[in-house]
């Protein structure tokens, strides 16, 4: 009975064997799940250690199956050594990501060993890379196949990022309005001037046949020449003033037009500046202050990118170096922050936890918001660095067959939208508290008008009923 057994166990050892082998052939034809609500943040029946770095292999080594073969040559039947940073872009999903390949790809039979957790994101020493098989998250060119004599296998693409800034208030909002409206004097200025140069020349035309609405004066007809060609520059018309030659009216229609093109220019400047004012915060960061979280190379790189001036934070931890950089706007030594996208969908995930819920009171108090940064650095990825080619070629199968799935999980993740991205407060929105403001200023207004009013009339009155008494005393007199 027992060698019965016995040849029963062999015979299934080596099924299992020829199964794995003609799943696997040459690459992973396996096929990513794509799961709604974990995605490729944290993997389904296993949250619990979703960010945990010291788990991913323990995990593994408990779901081993017993009857896999240590002999075997390839990714999955070796205990590889990898090196993770813990700090960098992209590190709980590329976390996830070596899981799944691993647990899928090997059946069962994948073994890893952490050997260095690395928390400086810039540190890359020959300790780290003769100890490591697979290192990862790296951040590194898209068109270059070796890192450090490594395989690098890039995975997602550098996101767009988030730029953090306080919230202006209705009252700064309004005085930036105002003030962009009266910035464009240089252009009105233009404008006054070809109007001026118009109307001398629509003068001379006119002013020897048409005396009706052109002076023979020159100061008199010249003011003329220059109400009409501001009136059509306009394109107005009141119809006070009218050229009546041929070679008026032909020059007329040539003003008109260039007129027209001058008051779009205006309209388009300004209404590009009310835009700007009306944002939350102001979006450009040139010239100013801003912070990244420190060994974050591309969020650098973004800045001076944007015109900012990088101003890096002193720790190598996402949630703490945030609260690092609050504390920094707190106290007015940056402008802003900014971050990848992916970290800011992390930051927002966890400021929900109870030992984060203080970072989340202090946003709230200081009335920061954040605004997107939509462009978008395609030069460089983020992905693994493979020592061996079979492995590389392994999780290059995967990652391939897959690329589409694990690439819209992924943006799907991080295009959901919080609630600490403000809208914009416009000025006639409904439902904006900048509207009631903006009431308040234009009640505040009339009541200014009706009340001078008022006391010009009553001052008119007094002074009309004072000439009366005065002309009724000389009449009396005068008896």
């Amino acid at each position: 009975m027992k060698f019965i057994w016995s040849i029963l166990e062999i015979l299934t050892s080596l099924l299992f064997t020829l199964l794995l082998k003609t799943a696997l052939g040459e690459e992973c034809s396996m096929v990513f799940k794509i799961d709604n609500k974990t995605c490729t943040h944290a993997h389904e029946g296993n949250k619990s250690m979703s960010w945990r770095t010291k788990n991913i292999c323990t995990n593994l080594t408990e779901q081993q199956n017993p009857l896999c073969s240590s002999s075997n040559s390839s990714m999955c039947g070796k205990d590889l050594r990898i090196s993770v940073y813990d700090q960098q872009l992209f590190s709980i999903v590329m976390k996830n990501t070596f899981r799944i390949v691993m647990s899928q790809c090997c059946a069962g039979c994948g073994r890893c060993t952490v050997v260095n957790e690395v928390g400086d994101t810039m540190q890359y020493n020959a300790d780290i890379l003769k100890s490591s098989d697979v290192i990862f998250p790296v951040i590194g060119s898209s068109y270059v196949n070796k890192i450090h004599g490594y395989h690098f296998l890039p995975v997602y693409g550098i996101p767009s990022s988030f730029y953090f800034s306080i919230k202006k208030s209705n009252s700064k909002i309004l005085a930036e309005v105002f003030l962009s409206c009266l910035n464009l004097w240089p252009f009105v200025l233009v404008c006054c001037f070809f109007a001026f140069v118009s109307g001398f020349i629509v003068w001379l035309i006119e002013s020897k046949s048409n005396h009706k609405d052109f002076s023979k004066h020159f100061p008199a007809g010249l003011f003329d020449g220059f109400w009409w060609s501001f009136v059509a520059m306009t394109t107005v018309g009141f119809g006070d003033k009218v050229p009546r030659s041929y070679v008026g009216r032909t020059f007329a229609v040539m003003w008109v037009l260039i007129g027209i093109a001058l008051c779009s220019l205006f309209t388009a400047t300004l209404t590009t500046k009310v835009i700007l004012a009306h944002a939350p915060s102001n979006p450009d960061i040139t010239g100013k202050q801003v912070a990244v979280l420190k060994g974050r190379l591309h969020d650098m790189e973004a800045v001076a990118h944007y015109g900012g001036m990088v101003r890096i934070g002193s720790i190598f931890h996402t949630m703490l170096g945030i609260d690092e950089m609050i504390d920094m706007i707190e106290n007015k030594t940056v402008t802003g922050f900014l971050i990848d996208k992916n970290t800011g969908h992390h930051f927002t995930s966890r400021i929900k936890e109870s030992k984060y819920q203080h970072i989340e009171t202090k946003m709230k108090r200081i009335g920061l918001i954040r605004m997107g940064k939509d462009v978008e650095d395609h030069r460089f990825s983020c992905g693994f660095m493979i020592r061996e080619r079979e492995d590389y070629e392994l999780f290059k199968s995967y990652i391939d067959n897959n690329n589409l799935a694990l690439h819209s999980c992924n943006l799907a993740r991080m295009n959901v939208r919080e609630s600490m991205q403000d809208p914009g407060n416009y000025m006639f929105d409904p439902n904006g508290s900048l509207l009631l403001s903006v009431l308040c200023y234009c009640v505040l207004v009339f009541l200014v008008i009706v009340c001078a009013g008022m006391l010009m009339e009553a001052r008119k009155h007094f002074f009309q009923q004072h000439d009366d008494d005065r002309t009724l005393f000389r009449f009396e007199v005068s008896r």
